[in-house]
This record gives structure tokens, C-alpha cells and sequence, in this order.
């Protein structure tokens, strides 16, 4: 047997011990080193690399590698894709396979060259990881410590790698996806079984607050106490209510209509929480067609939870600036709107957790909005995201469909 038949036969192996791993019911960061270690067991002069695109941000993060150094890792976690990034940013930017056969003349390398090259790493291929829908998930690199270009062989191989990664990444992602579901659902029901009794009982506090509000004086202890009680009222209502919001069905009211009027109402509609502040909102919107079908209701909600954070976040002066761009969602024409602020951003540890349900930086905070707002827009069949805070402060990025699906 030839040495290319044996090669070919090991690959075929190493395939099946990534697919078993997946049937497993292994985790994605499993799955994926399996990967790679089937990648230098079959070829242990190549040193293979999984980068995975942030959802949240757009930018790429460690995904898998063992012989990768620890510095070089730190220093591509967090790149963000572009036409000239390396090898992996560059084709994840453009949905296509690089190949730099010798890092030191490439003009892909140039603004890394010096810390590759530190790294004793010397070509790099990169292949994106593509999904079933076309989306970029990432990619998959073999690095090599000599200059050299690919053969037949391993260009086949370095694509078979990443169409298995494709497979691993989104039937995983899809499983979470199912998984959160069926909580949403089983707190559906939970909500549901509770929402009269709950609401009877708060309609029946705030009738006696009202009674005792007519017979004790303002200004006594006692005045104070009702007060206290009539605030944690108001508390528990609101954490009833954003409970059913999250976990209840989502009915839309769509229409067609201009998206600039409902974030103007949003932000008119907090002019109390505003009050007395320094706080502006800037509109770029310049050769935008702002008509989208959208419920208005549900996505005034998004924006006046996005306004709030912002004003929490942010000391005076405040400037909270919406731009806008034409996009598209999965192929199908939509509207992109950026929501920043000039506050401090958001910390590395919160941006991975901050549409999280439950998750809260505030004091008072149920944890609930930004988990609330992005299960509006996704209703919509559009997405709500973390953007990029390398220009300061905190950016969300919501993307809608020009047309109702």
C-alpha cells in the first residue's frame, strides 16, 4: 500500500473518531480538539489552529489548538477579520481559503509579521469554516514551521477538516438553541400557572395601599413604611412582568413604517429618567431608507432598554448616537442600527454574559432586559448584537428585515 492510500485511509479514520466524539455527545471545545489532534496525528509536521467567530462581536476567538504557543494564542484571541489579518482573519473576511506559503514576503502578514515569525511559525493556510446558510463560523489553520506550499492532498484535507468542524459547530449551537427553548417553554408554563394568582394578590396590595394612603399622614413613620411597601410592589410587578415577556409566547403585531419615529418615541418616552441630565441622542442617518415591517410596540421595547443602559452607564454629558446602514440578513435586504454611547463599554467578562438571562450589573436590575430585547428582534427574524467597542463606549448593533417573514 502506498504511502498516499495509507494516508487517505488514516484520514478516513480520524474523521470517524471526530464524528463518534459527536455522537458522543461531546462538547464543542471536545469535538474540536479531537480535531485537531487527529489533524498532527496524521501529519506531525503541521501544527493545526480552530478559530471560531464571536456571535456576539464578530471578532475571532480561540477555539481549539495543543501546539500552538500560549503568547500567540493570547495575542489572535480577539482579532477582528479583515482584508488583510493573517491568514485567518483574512479568510474569514472574505469567506475563502488563503494560503501564505512563506509568511515573511506575504503582504497578508504584514501587520503581524514580527510576533508569527516570533512564534517560529513560518506558513499558514487557513480555511473557513462555513455553515449550512453560507454563515462564516470560523476557521481552520495549518501552520507549518518552514516555508512550504500545499499539495492535492492536503488542500483536500484542510477542507474536509473545516466542513467537519461546520457540522460539530452548528449542530451543537443548534442543540443549545433547543435546550434554551425547552427552559423558555417550561417557564412559560410556570409563569402561566402563577400569572393569576400573582396578579390578584399585587391588584389586592395596591388596594390597600391606596385606602391606607387616604388615613395616614404624609411625612409620619408610617407614611414612609407604606411607601416602602407601595416601591416593593412596583418591584415585584415589574419582575412579573418582564418574567412573562421573556418566557411567554411572542405574538406580532407587524406593520409597515419608519423605525426612526419608534426609537424617537423611546427616547422621548424617558425624558423623566433623563431629567436634569446632560443627555443627547445623535441621529446619523444620511441616504437611509428607514421603512421596515416591525411590531411597534416590541421594538420600542429594544431601544428604550438600550437607551436606559445607556443612561445608567454613562456620566454627564451623555451622547448616545444611532447610525444606520443597509444590510442583509441570510441573503434577504434588511436595515443594520447602531446603538452606541460615550460610557466606559462594556468589561470583557460582561460582554460574554450580557444578553444572559438573569445576568445584571444594576443594583435593581431583574437581569431580564437585554435577554428580553434580543428574543424581540429575533422574532422578527433579525439579530441583536454586541458591536465593536474599540472607538469607546457600548455598542449594540440590531439588524431587521426590510419584510415581515
Amino acid at each position: 500500500m502506498n504511502s498516499t492510500q495509507e494516508l487517505l485511509e488514516s484520514d478516513l479514520r480520524g474523521q470517524t473518531r471526530v464524528l463518534k466524539r459527536l455522537a458522543q455527545g461531546a462538547s464543542l471545545n471536545e469535538v474540536l480538539h479531537t480535531l485537531i489532534d487527529v489533524a498532527e496525528e496524521s501529519r506531525p509536521e503541521m501544527i493545526a489552529s480552530v478559530l471560531l467567530v464571536d456571535e456576539a462581536t464578530g471578532c475571532l476567538r480561540n477555539g481549539a489548538s495543543r501546539r500552538l504557543p500560549a503568547f500567540y494564542c493570547d495575542i489572535v484571541d480577539g482579532t477582528m477579520p479583515g482584508p488583510a489579518v493573517g491568514s485567518c482573519g483574512t479568510a474569514a473576511y472574505t469567506g475563502k481559503r488563503v494560503i501564505v506559503e512563506d509568511i515573511k514576503t506575504d503582504p497578508l502578514w504584514e501587520r503581524d509579521r514580527d510576533i508569527v515569525l516570533g512564534a517560529g511559525l513560518q506558513a499558514c493556510w487557513s480555511e473557513p469554516i462555513i455553515s449550512s446558510t453560507g454563515e462564516v463560523l470560523g476557521t481552520f489553520a495549518m501552520y507549518y514551521q518552514s516555508p512550504r506550499a500545499p499539495d492535492e492532498n492536503e488542500l483536500e484535507f484542510v477542507s474536509s477538516s473545516a466542513n467537519l468542524a461546520a457540522l460539530a459547530i452548528e449542530r451543537l449551537r443548534y442543540q443549545d438553541k433547543l435546550l434554551q427553548a425547552e427552559r423558555l417553554a417550561a417557564m412559560g408554563q410556570m409563569v402561566t400557572a402563577i400569572a393569576h394568582e400573582s396578579r390578584n394578590a399585587l391588584q389586592r396590595i395596591q388596594v390597600g395601599v391606596d385606602v391606607l394612603q387616604y388615613e395616614i399622614e404624609e411625612g409620619s413613620e408610617a407614611r414612609d413604611d407604606l411607601d416602602r411597601i407601595s416601591r416593593a410592589k412596583a418591584d415585584l410587578q415589574h419582575l412579573h412582568d418582564e418574567l412573562r415577556s421573556f418566557a411567554g409566547p411572542i405574538q406580532l403585531n407587524t406593520s409597515t413604517g419608519n423605525v426612526a419615529e419608534v426609537w424617537r418615541q423611546a427616547w422621548t418616552n424617558l425624558r423623566v429618567s433623563r431629567k436634569d441630565r446632560d443627555a443627547q441622542l445623535v441621529e446619523e442617518i444620511t441616504d437611509v431608507e428607514l421603512s421596515c415591517d416591525f411590531d411597534a410596540f416590541r421594538i420600542e421595547q429594544v431601544f428604550r432598554n438600550l437607551f436606559e443602559n445607556s443612561l445608567a452607564a454613562c456620566g454627564d454629558l451623555v451622547r448616545i448616537k444611532v447610525t444606520c446602514r443597509n444590510t442583509h440578513i441570510d441573503g434577504v435586504p434588511g436595515l443594520s442600527i447602531s446603538v452606541r454611547d460615550n460610557g466606559p463599554g462594556l468589561p470583557e467578562e460582561i460582554r460574554s454574559r450580557v444578553f444572559e438571562a438573569f445576568h445584571t450589573t444594576k443594583a435593581k436590575g431583574t437581569g431580564l432586559g437585554m435577554a428580553i430585547a434580543k428574543r424581540f428582534v429575533e422574532a422578527h427574524h433579525g439579530t441583536l448584537e454586541l458591536g465593536n467597542d474599540r472607538s469607546g463606549g457600548a455598542e449594540f448593533v440590531i439588524k431587521l428585515p426590510r419584510k415581515s417573514q
